[in-house]
């Protein structure tokens, strides 16, 4: 394969891939888009003939689909130059290492020019294709937790996000995580793409061994699906009766948060919508408004908003509504003598009260926080090029909150705010110290597009089904719903609408699941392959010279 064919096929396969992910036209993303859009990378891959063909390739790919999945961060205003070219030069980069792993196992598990002479005729040959595709879906899946770990980590644009619609096939994220996902579908791409070339090479002369040492290679892929399928399946249609309900007030106020002097439009909007939620005829066990919807620091500003706004003062609306309130607000304390700043969460019971506050505790990368910012001259370069240098402040502990039902006992939640909700690492730390529901709160109004609403949406989904647990969001202006504990939407609103529901949530039985017990072992267990195999790949080498 000629250069010009190789980036053709980048391109084609970053395409697919991001048609493939929630996007304006299929909302929530397509299954099958997203299991052939790795074939064109593996091919063209197959073909590099040197390390360095392969990382520009993979880094073209990588930058690539940073671009054409998350082209919404390019409305993040004076921050796009930081938040959507920032990671596509990153991730270009990290792609052009991932490149050389991607080679070493490729093209050393390439056969030998007598080898291909004999048309591959032996299961030696088998087992040689057999790794080279397992391999590739080992490196791919950890290039996937790259991306979602640390703190720069993002993980929009993968291959998990394709796979929404396939209930059955998803499920097994509660015993491997989101990886799992990852592994099937390069999978499958890897086993794909080497048929297309074994049939492509031995059409004219091609007999039964040869392709019983490829339906070999098939046969094991198509075993992975099935037994995941019927995993899938059990779980999916077996019973899960919740030990208790809760009613939850979700308030989509939609707002233009660009635009909005103080936060009293919004917090008029959602008055409004919460007004209507209480004349309903289930009363909620918490309203709960989204993230930054106050915009004065707690526990500072609760005298404050005793009296603001002046139509309808938030603390008098939620007295006389006599229900408790989970509100995105910032949060502000003076810890050894240093001012902080976080981007938080308050907890009011039914008299306003305050139970408890928390703050975030991934925050995003170069727009809630710029790293080196100790450094006089990296400030005031911040200062000179967005006018920017200060952010908020990292929270450290991870909050459960509880409060009463109506119907006996209590509710225990957490908060993930924004895009905390994406991380399992986050929600597992929510859910290890005793949150029974992830209550996350969250604005992304800014992006003025459908995608980054579905796109937030999918991949916070998957955080139910790992813990087996349910996720409620609210969001300023979507996508706001109710997910349960097998992936399933039970409740939501319209997007860039003013919306409100009362949810009844399903609180199931605190038992954990293998992921929320051992995270991402699998990962590791990719990683411990690997590094076995590119030790007896240099040991081999070693030998032979």
């Amino acid at each position: 394969m000629n250069g010009f064919l190789q980036v053709f096929y980048i391109i084609f396969s970053a395409l697919l891939l991001s048609a493939g992910i929630p996007n304006e036209i299929l909302h929530l993303g397509s299954p099958i888009l997203g299991l052939f859009s790795l074939v064109p990378f593996y091919l063209a891959l197959r073909s590099a003939k040197t390390f360095r063909r392969a990382g520009l390739l993979t880094g073209l790919h990588f930058g690539l689909m940073q671009l054409l999945s998350s082209f919404w961060l390019g409305n993040f205003k004076d921050f796009a130059i930081f938040t959507l070219g920032a990671p596509t030069v990153a991730y270009t980069l990290e792609g052009y290492m991932f490149g050389a792993f991607f080679h070493g196992a490729l093209a050393f598990l390439d056969f030998s020019p007598e080898e291909a002479a004999l048309q591959d005729m032996s299961f030696r040959g088998a087992a040689k294709t057999l790794k080279r595709v397992l391999f590739f879906a080992a490196i791919y899946s950890i290039w996937e937790w790259t991306k979602s770990v640390g703190f720069l980590a993002y993980p929009w644009g993968t291959l998990v996000m394709t796979s929404f619609q396939s209930p059955l096939l998803i499920q097994i994220v509660d015993i491997t995580g989101t990886w799992g996902i990852s592994f099937l579908w390069s999978l499958f791409a890897a086993t794909f793409a080497e048929g297309i070339m074994l049939f492509s090479a031995y059409q004219p002369r091609l007999d039964n061994l040869v392709k019983r040492m490829y339906l070999c290679i098939a046969a094991i892929t198509a075993s992975l699906f099935a037994v995941s399928f019927v995993y899938g399946a059990v779980q999916y249609i077996r019973p899960m009766k919740p030990v208790k309900t809760a009613n939850i007030a979700i308030i989509q106020h939609n707002t233009d948060s660009w635009f909005e002097e103080g936060d009293s439009p919004s917090v008029i909007s959602a008055q409004k919508m919460t007004a209507q939620a209480l004349q309903g005829n289930v009363k909620p066990d918490v309203v709960c408004w989204s993230e930054s919807i106050l915009n004065y620091a707690f526990p500072d500003s609760y005298f404050y908003y005793q009296t603001s706004p002046s139509k309808q003062p938030v603390i008098q609306f939620m007295k006389k509504a006599g229900v408790p309130f989970a509100v995105g607000a910032p949060l502000y304390f003076i810890e050894n003598g240093k001012q902080k700043f976080y981007n938080g969460a308050v907890v009011f019971d039914k008299d306003t009260n305050i139970i408890g506050m928390s703050g975030k505790i991934h925050l995003v990368p170069f727009a809630e926080y710029i790293p080196f910012m100790d450094n006089p001259w990296f400030k005031k370069t911040m200062d000179t090029l967005v006018g920017f240098s200060d952010g908020w402040s990292k929270w450290d502990k991870y909050i459960v909150y509880e409060v009463p039902l109506q119907d006996g006992g209590n509710l225990r939640f957490s908060v993930p705010i924004c895009f905390e909700d994406a991380f399992p690492d986050i929600c597992r730390g929510f859910y290890k110290t005793g949150a029974e529901v992830l209550m996350s709160i969250s604005n992304d109004s800014w992006s003025n597009l459908k995608s980054a609403e579905y796109q937030h949406f999918v991949i916070a989904a998957f955080r139910a089904i790992e813990l087996r647990t349910t996720l409620v969001r609210t969001t300023n202006s979507g996508y706001s719903g109710v997910v349960d504990a097998k992936g399933r939407i039970i409740a939501d609103l319209p997007l860039f609408e003013e919306a409100a529901i009362v949810a009844p949530v399903p609180i199931y039985e605190h038992k954990p699941t293998v992921y929320a017990q051992l995270g991402d072992w699998i990962v590791i267990l990719f990683m411990l392959l690997l590094v076995a195999y590119f030790a007896e790949c240099i040991i081999e080498t070693y030998k032979k010279h």
